[in-house]
This record gives structure tokens, sequence and C-alpha cells, in this order.
């Protein structure tokens, strides 16, 4: 199943994937694209820092979030006074009226804060020098900047590593053997011996010589970091990582995060994208997008 096409018409069948019970799942991006190409990993907002991989966020929410920082970070003066005036309008019940002079106010107030800044000045008069030019009466704020993406990851959340508790189950334990064949100075014998067996769990470390499980623990997870060690997690049959989302790591959810390691890009599926960006980004998007 896993050496499936996941563009054809046996492996997305019903009864295949029912058999996988794949994840639905959703990017935030700058870009409008149509696949998901492995060579951008690296060039958007983050920093790999749950894994070396393609990011992709159960919380719709988070998705979109993300969407909207990556997006702005790029976007022209113009760009953000529409964003705004959008955002803005949405928030008023869709009266653009209104809307364009809660973003009028908003602009002002950030004015204010980059006093001192040149640049920053700069900008948000640019920002406001567009607003002013807007007829709020007679056009309706563009479409939101960048573009989000519902896909279908076709692995079950068992499969993936469990970041936030990485010897917890039995992908944490093959990443662990995974681990010593890659670094053999970053986990003993003897600790893996116990990992897979269990007995790790039952025994208390000696305090004076760290605890070798937790040391275990994060080294497999700096190996999920790396171009080398998410190819070596991968071709041990772990196909990325897990891990919960800022929301719920503060208690205010039960949402996750995921990692897909590069090998697996073609077997992501986007079942719809929504929000396309503005027409500046439109020469690069062809071509490129950005992943953390």
């Amino acid at each position: 199943i896993r050496n499936c096409d996941w563009s054809s018409d046996v492996c997305s069948s019903d009864l295949i994937r029912s058999l996988i019970k794949p994840i639905r799942a959703y990017h935030g991006s700058a870009y409008d694209f149509d696949r998901f190409d492995p060579s951008r990993i690296g060039t958007g907002e983050g920093a790999a820092a749950y894994g070396h991989g393609l990011y992709f966020a159960e919380n719709e929410d988070v998705a979109d979030t993300y969407r909207r920082s990556v997006s702005m970070l790029h976007a022209t003066p113009e760009q953000w006074a529409n964003e705004m005036w959008r955002r803005h309008t949405e928030s008023a019940g869709g009266d653009t009226s209104k809307g364009l002079g809660h973003a009028f106010e908003h602009a002002n107030e950030s004015w204010q804060e980059a006093v001192g800044i040149p640049d920053a000045m700069d900008r948000w008069e640019a920002i406001i020098d567009h607003l002013s030019r807007i007829d709020s009466n007679n056009s309706r704020p563009p479409k939101r900047i960048g573009a989000t993406y519902e896909v279908e990851l076709p692995f079950s959340q068992d499969e993936l590593l469990n970041f936030d508790n990485p010897l917890s189950n039995n992908v944490g334990t093959v990443a662990a053997s995974v681990l010593r064949d890659h670094d053999p100075a970053a986990i003993s014998q003897k600790t893996l011996r116990e990992i897979e067996s269990g007995d790790w769990r039952f025994i208390s470390p000696n305090p004076q010589h760290g605890n070798p499980y937790h040391q275990a623990a994060y080294n497999v997870r700096q190996l999920a970091r790396t171009k080398g060690g998410s190819q070596a997690l991968q071709d041990a049959g772990i196909p990325g990582v897990r891990y919960l989302d800022d929301r719920s790591r503060h208690g205010y959810g039960n949402t996750s995060n995921y990692v897909i390691f590069p090998g697996s890009a073609d077997s992501i599926r986007i079942l719809r994208k929504y929000g396309v960006m503005g027409p500046a980004a439109a020469g690069a998007a062809a071509a490129s997008q950005e992943q953390r």
C-alpha cells in the first residue's frame, strides 16, 4: 500500500484509504501551486524546529495564521493596505466603509508606535496613503494574500514519530535503533536494548550520570531535524513527525502539527486550495513555494 501511486484511481479508492485512515490537514502558504516541492524545504518562516520536511496543521486556523504571517512578510504597502481593509471589513460584518475606518485607525496606531524607526514609519505612511485612495463605497476588498491548502496525508497518526514523547511507542523504538545506526555515540547499546525491551520505563537512572533516556529522546528529535536523519528515519518506515500545536501546548485543545519527510511529498494529496494570493506574487508562484 505504501508504494501506491496516490494519484491513481486504485490507490485513491475508499477501500485503500479506509485501511490507512489518512490524516486531514492544512498548509498555509504565500504562493499558489499544485504540488508540494521538497526542494523548497527550509525557505519558509520556520527553522525546521520539529523536523526536516513539509509542515501541516490539523487545525485549519493554525495553517491560516501561518499563511497570513508568511504572506505579509513579502507584501507591498498596497497589499498591506488591502489586507487590512479586507480583515477589518470581515470584522465589521461586511461593511466596507466601517472596515476602512477601522483599518485607518489600526494603521495610524501602528505609525505612532513606529515613531523613531524611519523605515517602519515610511512603510506605515505608504500603507496609510494607499488606504486613503480606497473608494469603499464603490469597491470591495480583494481576495486575501496567500493560499490555504486542505490536504490528505496517507498515514495514520500512529505511524508518525511523536516529537513530544519520542520513546513512547514502537515508532520511537524504531527511531532509537535508527539513531544508534546513524550515530553510535548518540545512544549506547545498553540504553537501546532497554528501550527495545521496555525496561527503561522501570529503571531509575543514576543522577550522577544524567538520564540516558532523556538524552536519547533529545537525540532522536535532533535526528529528525536534519536532512540525513529524516532520510534515515524514512528509510526505516517512519514517514514524518507529529507534535502538539501551540494552542494545545497551553491547554486550549488537542490538535497536532505534522512534518512529512521529503521522500513522501508525492503521496500528499491536495483536496482544495482557497484564498489565492494577490497579483504581486503571481510571477513567483508558478515556480516556487515556501516550506518550513
